[in-house]
């Protein structure tokens, strides 16, 4: 396990000996310990928390327990915030399944990799926002596995050392990372994910020659295989014979788009495309399933959009955003939550500050929620052993947050 931008490499203990797994040493005692089975125990709480170790080609990672990321200290690179205060509780186990023994991640999706002959275009509950998953937590939609990526691509977590330090080189970058050892529909994440790279004018043909090569790995040269898209959308424009969505770092290729599709995205997406056209500094990730012609056109078949700060980090409306940009500016440390399946008319907490005495949830009502919201957000609240923070929006400003740690 890599350390953390904000936090510090764990210490790991098996059979009363420290273990440091960068080192050749280290190698050898998870190579011994993953045999016997035995569990390190990561000594970030005086009582050690369990790990398990999983072989990835000829190394050994030492890997934290499913479910088990709050438990670990707040400071600790396994640290993550109780799933049931993100949509993640609902997918964790079912949609998402890890298999101790590999450190594989198996993946349920909602949506198809490849096109059939004659079958009528998705619908808009579909496509756009796999509603037919809303449902049920057994299969990710569009959104939840990119909310996944970017939650396993650390991209959700804050520190103040990580201001001016990410761009679409690093984003991308993670989701690659995060991509690794994941498996979707019996094939490895990462063969099928491509990510454009920054644009570079002056070296456009090696660019654009590593992309065609990366799209006919990923479509492995079926003409009905489909590939996963993961990039930053600049413009939905009309084209001869339909629209075309515009691409961040690919200004010589758009995707194409149907009509249909079009006006799925602008129904179901109209919130994250208002956001666009009102945050100047923000940015609109998209991700999607794509067929690649044999013009060598490719065409988007399903999409699902995500609107990010300038930083990065996600966000869902005006409020959310005031919220993290108060808590960049009072240099703060947290983890935001993310939907995965779950309706916008179900609350989750916005994220978890990291750096208080206690990890704290913060909660923002948006002004007009309905007495059904209010109430189960103060079940969501009450449920939680968790410190909290809570801005309603129609009570005024922001109340004060929680002071940091004297050491943070």
């Amino acid at each position: 396990m890599r350390a953390r931008a904000d936090h510090k490499m764990p210490t790991y203990q098996i059979d009363n000996k420290i273990v440091d797994p960068s080192t050749q040493d280290g190698q050898a005692a998870l190579a011994a310990a993953h045999t016997k089975r035995l569990r390190p125990q990561c000594l970030c709480q005086a009582e050690g928390v369990p790990m398990y170790i999983a072989r990835a080609g000829d190394r050994y990672l030492v890997k934290r327990m499913p479910d088990c990321g709050a438990i670990h200290h707040q400071d600790c690179a396994s640290y993550e915030p109780p799933a049931e205060l993100s949509g993640a509780g609902e997918v964790l186990g079912t949609a998402i399944v890890e298999d101790e023994s590999s450190g594989q991640v198996k993946l349920a999706t909602a949506f198809s990799l490849r096109t059939t002959p004659g079958r009528a275009p998705p619908t808009a509950s579909e496509s756009a926002s796999g509603g037919d998953a809303q449902d049920s937590p057994r299969r990710l939609t569009l959104l939840a596995t990119l909310h996944y990526l970017y939650d396993q691509g650390e991209l959700t977590r804050w520190a103040p050392g990580m201001t001016g330090k990410r761009n679409w080189g690093v984003v991308r970058h993670q989701i690659m990372a995060a991509a690794g050892g994941k498996a979707l529909k019996g094939l490895p994440l990462h063969q099928i994910l491509f990510v454009p790279e920054m644009y570079n004018a002056e070296r456009a043909d090696q660019i654009i020659a590593r992309r065609s090569a990366d799209i006919a790995d990923a479509t492995q040269g079926e003409q009905n295989r489909l590939f996963l898209i993961v990039c930053e959308l600049k413009d939905l424009l009309p084209s001869r014979y339909g629209f075309r969505a515009a691409i961040k770092h690919m200004p010589d290729m758009s995707l194409m788009l149907s009509p249909e599709l079009h006006t799925q995205i602008r129904k179901r997406f109209g919130a994250e495309l208002e956001l666009r056209e009102t945050d100047e500094n923000g940015h609109t990730l998209l991700m999607g399933t794509v067929s690649v012609t044999r013009t060598g056109t490719p065409h988007l078949r399903e999409a699902a959009l995500l609107s990010v700060s300038e930083r990065w980090l996600p966000y869902a409306n005006r409020y959310e955003l005031a919220v993290q940009q108060q808590l960049v500016e009072a240099r703060r440390r947290f983890v935001l939550g993310q939907r995965y399946n779950l309706r916008p008319d179900v609350p989750i907490a916005y994220g978890v500050l990291t750096d208080s005495p206690s990890s704290t949830a913060l909660y923002v009502t948006p002004p007009g929620a309905s007495v059904a919201y209010r109430d189960r957000l103060l079940e969501l609240i009450e449920t939680s052993a968790m410190p909290h923070w809570h801005w309603d929006v129609e009570s005024g400003l922001l109340p004060p947050l929680p002071p940091p740690r004297a050491s943070t």
